[in-house]
Formats: structure tokens, sequence, C-alpha cells
């Protein structure tokens, strides 16, 4: 596929992907330093695609002289190793330990995830086909990450560009915004033809209590609102303009789906799973990981506005309705 010059000196390439979502979206940036946000999956057929998008505005990849990464998920950092290993990659913290695949943080990575799955209710035959670490990386490049950035950050050869922390979809989610004329990279914050999961994470580190992503991607959100968006440059899909109304449309849409959850603990004490298989009849064995995360983003949302209670029995999680009757068909 030809590249789409978006503005001046700024390229979208779409690249193919082996993952249900479709093809991912790459950006290159020519200035006095040539950048590259988002590097697509680690498949021979996604590298083609982008040399030979690359030779339609007459450069080749090592024209490229930094590589910047919105967050860590594999359709977006897959072609680093492609590169000579020191080109310089750029990316927020929270990405080292995915880069650098580091064995202690994978190690809890699986023990975090093992736990939780029992935690919401999924039956063994599930939990066992729930996926690992090891194979969410299976597309994914490993290297050193150069420099770690954050919110209100500049990068070299990106001065009129912002670093925006907007977690929810990934911890390691940054987003870059040109305030001069509007353009915003979003990364998979903002995509216009479906919402973005706010996918469930282990904390970064002992000291951290699980983050509650969905109540993240929301501020995430809402923040963009106070931006003068022009033009979304979003890593699916293709450009587009009025920010504004989608998120809102967006925001009300998840206020919706809550209250869909909520009526699902109007009868009694239920799982995270017994409601993902209730309101995903048809998707919660083939995306149960998606599935999951979705439901649970909703039950952190009804606990932290009181609208739901929670009780543990032998290492189970189980919701019900604040106002639901007391009797249940649940047995403990």
């Amino acid at each position: 596929m030809k590249p789409v010059l978006v503005d001046h000196g700024v390229w979208q390439m779409t690249l193919p992907t082996p993952f249900d979502i479709g093809p991912v979206n790459v950006y290159l940036i020519q200035n006095d330093i040539i950048t590259l946000v988002d590097a697509g999956p680690k498949t021979e057929e996604a590298w083609l695609s982008f040399n030979d998008a690359l030779k339609h505005i007459g450069m080749t990849p090592k024209d490229i002289d930094q590589i910047v990464l919105t967050h860590h998920h594999p359709d977006h950092t897959g072609l680093v190793n492609y590169f000579n290993q020191d080109i310089p990659v750029i990316a927020h913290s929270r990405l080292r330990p995915w880069f650098e695949q580091d064995e202690a943080f994978m190690m809890r990575y699986n023990r975090y995830f093992k736990a939780l799955g029992y935690q919401m209710g999924v039956p063994e035959i599930y939990r066992k086909k729930m996926s690992s670490i090891e194979e969410d990386l299976k597309y994914a490049s490993k290297g050193i990450l150069t420099k770690a950035v954050d919110e209100g950050d500049t990068i070299d050869g990106l001065k009129d560009w912002q670093v925006l922390y907007t977690p929810g979809h990934a911890q390691s989610h940054i987003s870059l915004y040109r305030e001069k004329d509007g353009l915003f990279l979003a990364g998979d914050l903002l995509l216009e033809k479906i919402s973005s999961n706010a996918i469930l994470e282990p904390p970064y580190n002992d000291k951290e209590t699980p983050p509650c992503s969905l109540l993240q991607y929301r501020e995430s959100l809402k923040r963009c609102l106070k931006l003068n968006i022009s033009k979304v440059c979003p890593g699916h899909g293709k450009v587009f303009a009025q920010a504004h109304e989608l998120i809102n449309e967006r925001l009300q849409n998840q206020l919706e789906r809550r209250n869909k959850v909520l009526s699902y603990l109007e009868s009694g004490w239920k799982t995270t799973f017994d409601i993902g298989k209730e309101m995903f009849s048809k998707a919660y064995l083939t995306q149960m990981d998606l599935v999951l995360s979705e439901i649970q983003g909703y039950l952190d949302w009804l606990l932290q506005a009181e609208n739901i209670q929670k009780i543990e029995n032998n290492g189970v999680i189980y919701y019900k309705g604040l106002y639901a009757e007391n009797t249940s068909t649940r047995t403990f």
C-alpha cells in the first residue's frame, strides 16, 4: 500500500499484521532527524511492505535516525529488530520490561494472570487456554530501550511535538501532539471505527496496586477534549478529524456499557467470568482475555462509584449490585 502524506513531512504507512485487528499504521516524520513512530509486527510481510512504502518517498530503512514507540503491543514494536542494533529506541519507561523481555517481569506477569484467572472464576479448562506473555511477544522485537520519555518531555528532532502520557489501552502508552496545527499521533488511544480495549495489566512493581485500566483510559480520553486536535493519526484506520465528537460518543457508550454490566448483577452474586459469558456468549471463548479485561474494567468502575459490592470465597471474587435482593441462586 502506498504511503499517505498526512501533513508536510508526516507520512502514514499501513502494514499487514497477523492479528484480528487487521493492518497497523506507522508514521514517518521527516525533519532534521528522521523519526519512525511505531514499527509494525515482526513478520517478513510487514518488513517488505514497509520497505516498499519507503521507496515511494525515496527512502530506505538506513535513512531513519530513531524509532519512537507509542506502546509495547507487538503490532507496534515488531520491526525494530530489522534495523541496525544501534538505532535509538525511545518510549515510556513502562515499555522497558516488555521490550527488553525482562525474565523476572515475564515470570511475575504469568503468575499474576494465572492467579487472576482463578479469582475471576474462570474454569480450569479455560484457564489453561489463557495466553502467556511469551505468546504475546511472538511478534514483538527484543532490544534495549535507549531513552525513556514521560509527560511533558521533548524528543530530539521533534521539537514541535509534546509527549503525552495516555495510559489505559496500555500502561506504556504515549501520544504525540503538535500544538501549532493540532496534529495528534494517537497510537491506539483513539481509533475511528472501533473502540480500543482497556487491557488489564499487572502492577508494574510489587509496591503498586493493579491499575484500573478502563478508568485510566477514560481519563486519557477526557484530557484529549482539552486539546485543539485537528487530525488524529491512529494506529489503525485512516486519519480522521472531529476527535472531540468521537471521544464524547465513546465516553457515553462506556457509560451505557457500565450500566448494562450493572444490570447483570441485580439478580445476585456473579464472577467476572459469569458476566463475560453472559454478555459475550459468542466471543468469550475465542477472545477471553479481551472479554475479561472489559468486564473487569466496568466492575472496577462500579466499585469505585459504590454501585456494587464484592466478597471473596475460596479465593474467587463475586460481585452483586448494591441494591440487589439478598436472595440468590448462588450458594457458597
